[in-house]
């Protein structure tokens, strides 16, 4: 690795850079540091896919988090300083208590990287003083809380000797099984042999950090989770861009978003778990493997009213049988028919049957997921209205962001005309609308050899 000193000296014309190192303050210019970067992420199609083990189309932002990670002795945890808002968190190796009231809301991601791997690879050698800066819109549905994440893992990894453990090692092979474990971390589910532990409070999946980690420049890639795999990558013509836009409905996985998304998830569960009760495995796939809706709907003797019998059994009253439904229904559709099409139109250019799948992605998700909200429905309708071939909610829902398909050369255009309307249609969401031009770009980075076994 650089030294910080090095770093420095690369610093006059990359003003985050400078921020970052001033923000870093007296400790030793000699000292090895990490310069890491973060990307957030645009899912254009797998909604609500990866938790249940389906598969989405994802890509790396342009946008995303910096970082100035190096080993600090004067302390035994982890301290993580934010250049741009000036706060603060430090969390002791020995430390596996919740956020304090007093600290930054953002300290739950870190504190739950810390838990989990004191916890599975042991203390670390030493402290970790990380700097970062981001330019990810929050709460936006572009993972900048997976993204904070994933900064707050590859900032201790890089700094001390946890990767050189044989645990990690032989747990960790590569970029997809780090993207599977930081999602077992943020969901607070189990990985391989290790336990269960807190997580942050949504019940996820790892699509988040798979494009953060596993994405291509100038590609749009196609994963399957559970485990996470790359299964295709298809290269984004030059003459199509994505605009994205923030509706300015903040969709945070940590607040009062969080029991919605979590309820999709259980949903999810319930119908995975009792079909594989309902359908007893000749196989060697343990009933963990079995109990997914995407074990569910690869099942060769599935049919509806089999799916219907189970739901029956299953459902408390109604109104819970409707959205057992639906939600089968949304992720079966998604899967099977969605992104099959979705994926060949991109390998053809064929933007008319991408924009066909989108739409119907989208009126799932605002009908069966019933995660969109007044704002993000508005911007699809009017993207559309304003001759964009495609566009789609994306993220977690319950606010967050829309992206829309544009020629490249109408992209800035686009942009204006469709935030100009959009800002006149909620005024209340003025302020707090982002807009701005995306094509997908490079994954996480960090300095060769930092990180044993990975790159």
């Amino acid at each position: 690795m650089e030294t910080l000193f090095e770093i420095a000296a690369r610093s006059e014309d990359d003003p985050v850079l400078g921020r970052l190192v001033e923000h870093v303050g007296d400790r030793s210019r000699d000292a090895p540091c990490a310069e890491i970067y973060v990307p957030g992420r645009v899912e254009l199609l797998g909604k609500h896919a990866d938790y249940a083990g389906g598969s989405s189309l994802t890509f790396a932002t342009s946008r995303g988090f910096r970082a100035l990670a190096f080993p600090d002795d004067r302390v035994s945890g982890l301290t993580m300083t934010s250049a741009r808002g000036g706060e603060v968190v430090r969390i002791d190796w020995a430390d596996d208590s919740e956020s304090p009231p007093t600290e930054a809301a953002w300290g739950v991601y870190p504190r739950a990287v810390v838990r989990r791997i004191v916890r599975h690879f042991g203390t670390p050698g030493s402290g970790v003083f990380v700097a970062f800066e981001s330019d990810l819109p929050q709460a936006a549905g572009m993972s900048s809380s997976s993204a904070l994440l994933t900064t707050a893992a590859l900032s201790i990894l890089c700094a001390t000797d946890v990767s050189s453990s044989s645990r990690f090692r032989s747990a960790v092979t590569g970029r997809e099984q780090l993207a599977e474990f930081l999602g077992a971390v943020e969901a607070g589910t189990s990985y391989l042999d290790f336990d269960s532990e807190e997580g942050v409070g949504t019940r996820g999946g790892a699509q988040d950090h798979a494009s953060i980690l596993c994405g291509e420049a100038g590609h749009i890639s196609l994963f399957s989770y559970l485990p996470v795999q790359v299964l295709e990558r298809i290269a984004c013509p030059a003459d199509v861009s994505f605009v994205i836009c923030h509706s300015g409905v903040d969709a945070r996985k940590t607040a009062g978003a969080r029991d919605d998304y979590n309820q999709l998830s259980d949903l999810a569960a319930r119908v995975g778990q009792a079909w594989a009760d309902a359908s007893p495995s000749a196989g060697s796939e343990s009933r963990a493997e079995r109990a997914t809706l995407a074990a569910t709907i690869a099942d060769p003797y599935l049919d509806e009213s089999r799916v219907i019998d189970v739901i029956d059994r299953i459902a408390r009253d109604p109104e819970d049988r409707r959205r057992l439904f639906h939600r089968f229904a949304q992720f079966h559709d998604e899967c099977t028919i969605v992104l099959p099409a979705a994926v060949e139109a991109l390998r053809n250019s064929d933007w008319t049957a991408f924009a066909g799948a989108a739409s119907t992605s989208q009126w799932m998700a605002e009908d069966w997921l019933e995660n969109q909200v007044e704002e993000t429905a508005y911007l699809v309708r009017s993207a559309r209205a304003f001759d964009a071939p495609a566009a789609s909610a994306f993220g977690a829902g319950f606010g967050g962001a829309v992206w829309a398909l544009i020629p490249t050369p109408d992209a800035d255009r686009f942009a204006e005309r469709w935030v100009s309307n959009y800002r006149r249609e909620y005024p209340e969401h003025a302020d707090d609308v982002t807009v701005f031009v995306e094509r997908p770009s490079k994954p996480a980075a960090w300095p060769d050899g930092a990180i044993d076994g990975i790159d």
